[in-house]
């Protein structure tokens, strides 16, 4: 489905994946990616608006498609349904704001900065840990795709950016997952872009 085309259908997938994208400035920006068991293009139905977002099969897709009157039917039959969607309404919100914060970044090495901080908020981070000199790790089972995908970059630049953060120390690559060796670390880094761009856009009194 594209951004804007009206919509009467929506989606939940049985299987496969599938990306979000909106056009911000001219490009298409990566916005989520769901995978089986998630809802899309739900917002149309229920407002009667265009499609906010355009969704982009990643991989072989199996959708169950619902329209305007089954949809009904399934909510009124099963108010467990009605509360599942509502919370996933909630953290819908939440996570494209948070990562069109993401894709707003000019800076790219700061951008996949915050893709970290990103993971780390939505409990990405399946282990953490203290090293020797009490800085927190974090693992995240997460790609160079994954990476350039959440960023809205191209695959190169993006492993060009993970390939400085390792060399700084910042980071451990490996096949399946990454190591952040300080959390805090990478949110200096992106506190530090804010409070740059706070500057040189503040106006004079």
């Amino acid at each position: 489905m594209s951004e804007f085309e009206p919509g009467e259908t929506f989606y939940l997938i049985k299987y496969g994946e599938v990306q979000i994208e909106k056009c911000i400035k001219s490009q298409n920006k990566s916005l989520d990616i769901l995978g089986s068991g998630a809802f899309f293009g739900e917002m149309a139905i229920l407002d009667n608006s265009q499609r906010s977002a355009s969704c982009v099969a990643r991989t072989d897709v199996a959708c169950l498609e619902f329209n305007k009157e089954n949809f009904k039917a399934l909510v009124l039959g099963n108010p467990q349904i009605v509360m599942n969607l509502l919370k996933l309404f909630c953290k819908r919100i939440y996570d494209q704001n948070r990562q069109f914060k993401i894709v707003l970044i000019k800076d790219i090495y700061t951008r996949i900065c915050d893709v970290f901080l990103m993971y780390d908020e939505l409990a990405g981070g399946t282990s953490r840990r203290k090293d020797d000199d009490g800085n927190f790790k974090r693992k995240f089972f997460i790609t160079a795709n994954d990476i350039a995908s959440w960023a809205s970059i191209p695959l190169d630049q993006a492993k060009d950016c993970l390939v400085r953060l390792m060399d700084r120390g910042k980071i451990q690559i490996f096949e399946d997952y990454m190591i952040v060796s300080n959390i805090h670390d990478l949110r200096r880094i992106v506190d530090s872009y804010y409070m740059k761009l706070g500057s040189t856009t503040k106006q004079p009194t």
